[in-house]
């Protein structure tokens, strides 16, 4: 049963002890924060959906990456210290091409598939590929360790050992990722080896990469082989080279997919200690790559033996060896010492030799892994063992760990490695040293000789059994090696880490960093690299800003490409100037070279105090002043330029601003006033500016309100006349404001009298405070018998209509008196909140009925009107109402008639008993009440747009639970009542717990007691801080649990964006000796205005420039800017550019920039001669037919003339010039204007103009030319036509196309010579060199006769085709060829010759 591969390489780099040093140096490492790289396909599954590209990360800080591939794949992390993380690429987006092993191989081409990794820490990155056809995997090198200069180490074709394989091709994949990227690419191998494109061993192609193009070149035919293939560029590039499946070696199956990421040739060392594999019978194969010719190079193991490397070509046992360091049945580790730098790629063979089954045997797959030169070791490495979702995914997973010792260590028995190195692993919070899960496996196996420090090498094993990340430290350098298989097919090899220090170079100084400190702790820098003798120079690579070191600066380096550019220029930028800040930057070169500096910028120390006012609740209208103070702490002095509220709508202003020069320690006194003009939260920074900068430094809060009034209405029910009945009653203020009554318009009917606890007036108003009551009598003596209506009119300051005190009074004669009741507002009934019945508290727990006359009263009937439909509210105790009916009260005798209430909806209460007594006579109970539940609001916003990760500025929102009252103003709500909030609960608990949420939200709930009681109009407050985690949408959802009508769910949402400003060009593509101008787009994608100034470009090219005034631009939320860069190009080709601009928002500045993207380009077509027969019979019209093939679209040049040349040179030929015909493309829409004729030249021109509204669109017939046939003047019978067509427009040209035919036989010519000729084919420039006349000779030779068409191509620079000037089959022998250069353009040119199997390119500069 055949098991997926799934292989994840998990491997952090690191060149010093991480205990101590908080970032590593990743110059000398394999940690960086660009990489761009691109994966050569494996042999695709038969369901191509198996394949799978999965790239591992790895920081030691807290970092944000983001991944991109093509097809649009993103995608964004958030990492945490030593945290894991990986990634599944899309195979359509991972690899350049799929392709089986069925499939042929692929020619090579350039492709826009590069995958680009960016973070804003230091990374480590690999790259594992599986299917269930095997899998492997690379480390990844950093942009700033990559090289201009590599040599190939893959392996052979294995597809003569499968049956079912069309190929097995040696793969590598170039990729730039600077503009303009020219490489050379020489092919190596063996002599089996041709490219997929048909160029031989030890020729050279080139081609033009532009960022993210990928040139992949595959091998062709059996036992083919890229190996020893030699590449060159003028920037540098990455490099992966690779095989589809291949046996190691070539006849020893099982094949497997092999992988690695090329060294830069500066990176070769001279000594290499050669790990071994446990439980093998033999030792892997090694490949030797030499820089230099003539190197030797000396085998040490058991015996001693010395091998040279002439050199001379790129071919194996010249420009590279192969062999093995062990004979059979022998795995003992050995030196390599080489006399000059040489690089060894190691490959682990098949378990086929071993004549074990793969699924019995660990490391028994092929494998690729370079080797790790002796000079480039380490003293600390970090890595983990592959895995997939928590499980292993290999089953034994080994380290091999080769150091040097000294002589009495090795021989000292009671000496342990484990002594002289700490091993570590980490378990998700901190390192547990001791490592119980790193075992060791079986002896030390030590090397033989000596190094020629005398010291020994010994490599020891262990087995790594434990998913975490793991580290192994020591204070000695050593090399680590990590190498599994799974009990199946598939296997992996990979360094742990490396230097990557450029060992060619004879720079030993320094980069000078120069800066100056700009007014506000702002920085210009310049850093450049020593000596000023550019072939001693190695040039600078990526600077290092230590982070954790660093605060409140942000940083901008200018472009600069490793070992490429010397001189660059950096900027920092104060984020608070409020506060301090240190920036520790290390600029370093490619020897390695370093130099660390520390920049300190000390703030003013100014401060307002208190930091935070709260003027609390004003009451609308009111004003009120604070004073506040602005203290100077610094030890010189400090100038105000400018003192004002942020936010000018938010009714605050400042009185007597402190302008001018505060001293040191000097406290000034200013107010701040608050004018309460509308209701509302009001929220306002004061900001202080001086020469240099705008600092935010206190906020004021307010909260506008007022009071509301409350007056309780009365109802005395029944009294008998001329009797006093006292009631109390109250006026309640239910505002957040203090309530001030002026006075009281009393009742009209003098039988209600009304007694206050004390006076008031508009001079001394009654005062209550938020929640306060006040309470008098009323007193009730009716004189008649009627029903009266009067009330009490309080005027006070307050809002709201409920002013007024209705009193409901009844006045009897003696007889049966009726008592009522109003229970108020009570709760309704739900069965999740069960409330009990409520009695009538009036003491005696019943409405009383009571016979006020001197005589028996018989009630003969009851009735029970329901005034508003609520009868259900009431409950009557049916017996006692029942015993009511018949009977008969005594003079002065009461009846007691039990009526609880208990609502069951939102609704006001009201029924009336009726008691009719047997004379007729009525009484009247009326019975009230209000059924009620709290009803709340959550008030809260959505947040705004943020920088993702951003925790130094966090956005801070507060939300509001508001418990609903009685608003008599809108009458929407009249049934309020005391809201208990039992819990605030979330799906992610860490909101609760002032924790952020993996969805950015945190809150301070977790310290809030709950339950919480809130009375009506009271409301509960608590913060939620929001930084987003990722861009777009992130969202947090809390949910109240209260006895309220029903729980309320809210949904918070706030967006994430990676930066502050987006910005986007818009790619201008122009014609040959155009401007234009291209549209960069910069959008405030944050909440406040920003201000953009310090535009500048870095000027890699000469044809970009800025257009217009760019200063001081600012940008409210949301609004696009757009920026004109004007673009004059003089040549053709791609152009890439970087505005740079600084942004200033929220007191601090940071900066960024906008890729700029351009090309001048000539758009071609292609035009094709079909003949109408391919010999030519005489007396028979011969007719060419002119086509134009598919390609571009045409519309956008509207072609509406162009000019066609044909060219023949024969005499056999005569054109019919008059029956030249228009084809079916341009028929209706073009016509011939003219037709001219040059019979010495044998040429016709042919114009051709539109005549009508369409344009030239499509493919198809354009022409068909006849001609006339004749006998030949001489022997030569055939006879060449050419086309040629001019457009009249510099953005398109039509490619010639040129036909040969031959007159059919009609008599004897000269009989064919055979020449056999010494001659080889050859390609010669015979001129000086840069050209500088205005022709040039070329001398060629062509080797056998009419083998195949030869072609002398012209090419410029930029891969344009110039000129054809022979395409012809030609006899053996040396040619001639004088080429007119007039109309040739200063610059770098090429003359290409194809005859038969020889291709040839000879380069030449010509100086107009």
């Amino acid at each position: 049963m055949k098991r997926n591969i799934f292989l994840l390489i998990i491997i952090l780099f690191c060149a010093s002890n991480l205990l101590a040093q908080p970032t590593n140096d990743y110059i000398n490492n394999m940690e960086g924060t660009t990489f761009v790289f691109s994966v050569p396909p494996i042999v695709s599954s038969v369901d191509k959906s198996e394949d799978e590209v999965v790239i591992t990360i790895i920081s030691q800080e807290h970092t944000n990456v983001n991944v991109t591939a093509r097809y649009g794949f993103v995608k964004l992390l958030e990492m945490k210290p030593f945290e894991k993380v990986t990634v599944s690429l899309p195979t359509y987006a991972a690899f350049p091409y799929q392709k089986s092993s069925k499939d042929k191989v692929v020619e090579e081409a350039i492709y826009d598939a590069a995958i680009r990794i960016e973070a804003t820490k230091p990374i480590s990155v690999s790259v594992a590929v599986k299917n269930d056809k095997g899998g492997e995997g690379f480390a990844v090198l950093p942009i700033e360790s990559l090289g201009r200069k590599y040599i190939v180490s893959s392996f052979n074709d294995a597809s003569n050992y499968y049956s079912d394989a069309e190929s097995l091709p040696s793969i590598v994949a170039i990729t730039a990722n600077y503009g303009n990227t020219h490489v050379r690419f020489k092919l190596g191998g063996n002599l089996e080896t041709k490219t997929a494109g048909g160029v031989p061993v030890g020729n050279e192609i080139s081609a033009i990469l532009s960022p993210g193009e990928v040139w992949v070149i595959s091998s062709s035919g059996a036992n083919a082989d890229l190996s020893g293939s030699k590449i060159e560029a003028n920037l540098p590039i990455s490099v992966v080279s690779a095989n589809q499946c291949t046996n190691i070696p070539l006849d020893n199956p099982p094949c497997n997919y092999i992988v690695e990421m090329e060294l830069p040739v500066n990176t070769y060392g001279k000594v290499f200690l050669v790990p071994v594999f446990p439980d093998r019978k033999f030792s892997p194969l090694l490949r030797v790559f030499a820089k230099e010719p003539n190197t030797t190079i000396e085998i040490i193991n058991e015996n001693k033996e010395k091998k040279i490397i002439p050199n001379t070509n790129n071919m194996i046992h010249s420009g590279y060896l192969e062999f093995r360091i062990n004979a059979p049945n022998s795995s003992k580790p050995a030196f390599i010492i080489s006399d000059k730098p040489i690089s060894i790629t190691l490959y682990n063979s098949g378990s086929g030799e071993d004549n074990i089954e793969a699924s019995s045997q660990v490391t028994a797959s092929p494998f690729q892994m370079v080797l790790i030169p002796h000079e480039q070791e380490l003293e600390s490495y970090l890595f983990a063992i592959p895995e997939s979702n928590g499980e292993k995914l290999f089953e034994e997973n080994i380290a091999c760990l080769i150091t040097e010792l000294n002589v009495s260590e090795v021989e000292d028995k009671n000496f342990k490695i484990q002594d002289n190195f700490k091993f570590g692993e980490f378990n998700g919070v901190s390192w547990h040293w001791g490592a119980p899960s790193i075992i060791q496996r079986g002896d030390m196996l030590s090397f033989a000789g000596t190094l020629d420090s005398g010291k020994k090498c010994v490599a020891a094993f262990y087995d790594i059994n434990t998913l975490s990340t793991c580290q192994i430290v020591s204070d000695r350098k050593f090399a680590l090696y990590l190498y599994g298989q799974s009990r199946g097919a598939g296997a992996y090899g990979t360094i742990a880490g490396m230097g990557l220090k450029d060992l060619t170079s004879n720079d030993s100084l320094a980069p000078v960093p120069t800066w100056e400190m700009l007014c506000g702790g702002n920085v210009v820098g310049t850093i450049e690299d020593k000596p000023e003798n550019e072939e001693n120079r190695s040039n600078l690579t990526l600077p290092i800003f230590y982070a954790l070191e660093s605060f409140n600066y942000d940083k901008q380096f200018s472009q600069i490409i490793p070992g490429v550019t010397s001189v660059a220029n950096w900027k920092l930028f104060v984020r608070d100037k409020n506060q301090d800040a240190k920036a520790v930057i290390k600029f370093s070169d490619k020897a390695g070279n370093d130099t660390t500096i520390t920049i300190e910028y000390v703030a003013p120390k100014i401060s307002i105090n208190p930091q935070k006012t709260n003027f609390n609740i004003v009451k609308l209208n009111d004003i009120r002043t604070k004073d506040v103070n602005i203290q100077n702490n610094s030890k010189s002095p400090f100038f105000v330029e400018k003192i004002y509220f942020k936010n000018k709508t938010q009714y605050f202003q400042i009185l007597n601003p402190p302008l001018g020069e505060i001293l040191p320690n000097e406290i000034k006194q200013f107010q701040v006033q608050f004018i309460a003009e509308k209701k509302g939260v009001f929220c306002d920074t004061i900001v202080v500016e001086d020469s240099c900068a705008a600092r935010d430094m206190a906020s004021f809060e307010a909260v506008v309100d007022n009071a509301e009034i409350f007056a309780q209405d009365l109802n005395f029910g029944e009294q008998l006349i001329k009797t006093k009945t006292k009631k109390e009653c109250y006026v309640r203020n239910n505002g957040n404001c203090e309530l001030k009554i002026y006075e009281v318009i009393l009742p009209k009917n003098s039988v209600f009298t009304v007694d206050f606890p004390e006076e008031f007036s508009p001079e001394k108003p009654i005062v209550l405070e938020k929640g306060k009551m006040m309470k008098f009598i009323v007193t009730f003596i009716p004189s008649e018998t009627k029903h009266y209506i009067d009330s009490l009119i309080f005027i006070s300051d307050a809002f709201g209509v409920d002013s007024i005190t209705v009193i409901n009074a009844i006045g009897v004669d003696p007889g049966l008196v009726a008592e009522s009741y109003n229970w108020g507002k009570r709760r309704i009934y739900r069965d999740e909140f069960p409330v009990k019945a409520q009695p009538v508290e009036n003491g005696h727990n019943g409405i009383r009925l009571s016979n006020k006359s001197d005589f028996d009263i018989k009630i003969d009937t009851v009735y029970i009107v329901d005034e508003t439909g609520s009868k259900s509210g009431f409950i009557f105790d049916d017996i006692a109402l029942k015993s009511l009916i018949g009977k008969i009260l005594k003079p002065h005798q009461d009846y007691i008639l039990p009526v609880d209430f208990l609502p069951t909806e939102l609704k006001e209460y009201v029924v009336r008993v009726r008691y009719v007594s047997e004379t007729g006579k009525t009484s009247h109970s009326r019975l009230e009440g209000k059924g009620v539940v709290p009803n709340y609001n959550i008030i809260y916003e959505n947040f705004d747009t943020l920088l993702i990760n951003n925790f130094e500025y966090p956005q801070v929102k507060t939300i509001s639970i508001e418990n609903l009252k009685t608003n008599y103003e809108k009458d929407n709500f009249k049934f309020d009542d005391t809201l208990t909030i039992f819990s605030i609960e979330s799906p992610d608990n860490s909101v609760l717990n002032n924790e952020y949420s993996i969805s950015g939200f945190k809150s301070n709930i977790g310290g809030s007691v709950f339950p919480i009681k809130l009375e009506p109009g009271e409301v509960f407050n608590f913060t939620c801080s929001f930084v987003p985690p990722k861009i777009g949408e992130n969202i947090a959802k809390l949910s109240v649990k209260s006895n309220a009508l029903e729980d309320k769910e809210i949904e918070i949402k706030g967006y994430g964006t990676g930066k502050s400003i987006l910005c986007q060009s818009e790619k201008l593509t122009l014609c040959r000796g155009e401007k234009g101008v291209v549209n960069c787009l910069i959008k405030n994608n944050s909440s406040s205005v920003v201000t953009l100034n310090n535009f500048y470009l870095s000027n890699k090219t000469t044809v970009f420039s800025i257009k217009g005034n760019l200063e001081n631009i600012l940008l409210a939320p949301n609004e696009v800017k757009r920026v004109e860069i004007l673009f004059e190009p003089k040549t053709l080709g791609n152009y890439e550019e970087y505005l740079y601009f600084n942004i200033g928002t929220k007191g601090y500045q940071t900066s960024d920039s906008v890729a700029i993207f351009a090309s001048s380009e000539l758009s071609r077509r292609f035009v094709e001669i079909i003949p109408s027969h391919n010999k030519i019979n005489i007396s028979t019209p011969f007719i060419a037919k002119i086509n134009l093939l598919d390609g571009i679209e045409l519309e956008k040049f509207l072609l509406d003339k162009f000019m066609i040349k044909v060219s023949y040179n024969s005499d056999i030929l005569l054109p019919q010039l008059f029956n030249i015909s228009i084809g079916p493309l341009l028929a209706g829409k073009f016509i011939i204007d003219k037709t001219d004729f040059n019979l010495s030249k044998k040429e016709i021109y042919i114009y051709v103009r539109n005549i009508s509204d369409q344009i030239l669109a499509g493919a198809g017939e354009m022409l068909s030319i006849p001609f006339s046939t004749f006998f030949p003047l001489s022997a030569n019978n055939s006879v060449d036509i050419s086309v040629d067509i001019n457009t009249y427009n510099d953005c398109i040209t039509f490619v010639p196309d040129a036909i040969n035919v031959v007159l059919d036989d009609v008599c004897a010519y000269e009989l064919r010579r055979l020449n056999i000729s010494n001659t080889k084919y050859q390609l010669e420039i015979k001129a000086s060199n840069p050209v500088v006349e205005n022709e040039v000779k070329v001398e060629f030779g062509i080797g056998l006769n009419k083998a195949g068409k030869t072609q002398i191509m012209l090419y410029s620079n930029d891969g344009l085709l110039i000129s054809n000037p022979v395409n012809d089959y030609l006899e053996s022998g040396k040619y001639e060829l004088i080429f007119n250069t007039s109309s040739l353009a200063s610059g770098v040119y090429y003359f290409v010759i194809k005859s038969a199997h020889f291709y040839k390119t000879v380069k030449f500069v010509y100086q107009k």
